[in-house]
């Protein structure tokens, strides 16, 4: 998986909801349960990393993972190609 692949502002967009999430359902937690926390914090890791375009901390992080990406992609459109035969033509 390239990070030129993936719409990193749906993903970011789908991060946010995914923290909005974990913020109700840890005002609903019990006091000692710190995995909405630790979600919540992973969570905002993901986006600060997009912020700063530091795609491939993300793409390390879930290497094993790819799928998690499969509702994020860009169309085949939007890819760079490039012409074996003439350099000068790349688009």
């Amino acid at each position: 998986m390239r990070k030129e692949q993936i719409d990193w502002q749906a993903y970011r967009k789908d991060l946010v909801g995914s923290l909005s999430n974990e913020r109700l359902c840890a005002l609903g937690s019990a006091p000692l349960d710190n995995t909405h926390l630790m979600n919540m914090a992973d969570l905002e890791d993901e986006i600060e990393a997009i912020d700063s375009e530091d795609f491939d901390m993300i793409l390390e992080k879930y290497e094993e993972f790819p799928d998690i990406f499969k509702d994020f992609l860009l169309p085949d459109s939007s890819f760079p190609t490039t012409d074996s035969n003439n350099p000068g033509k790349n688009r």
